[in-house]
């Protein structure tokens, strides 16, 4: 048995800056900021990348597809910039 689900959302930079995206999973996983992939993972390891951001909202999108034999899903988005340094959404 296999699944897909997507996550899409905004973030709101306060600043202009480079900020540092970082997903973890059990299965493959594609992140999209303001419609550009900027991390691809096809196993169960962290993909980084590190996006340059002007003030105001950008667009997110997490896909995200596992097959169930492979183990219990498992998935983390976290970013980092100026302000803090990390955040991981609820």
């Amino acid at each position: 048995m296999s699944f897909a689900i997507v996550f899409a959302g905004q973030l709101e930079a306060t600043q202009a800056s480079d900020y540092t995206f970082t997903v973890s999973s059990r299965g493959s996983v594609k992140l999209y900021v303001d419609g550009t992939l900027v991390a691809l993972s096809s196993t169960a390891h962290d993909a980084a990348a590190s996006v340059r951001l002007e003030v105001g909202f950008h667009a997110l999108r997490v896909e995200y597809g596992k097959t169930l034999e492979d183990g219990p899903p498992a998935l983390r988005l976290a970013w980092a910039g100026p302000g803090w340094r990390s955040f991981t959404p609820p």
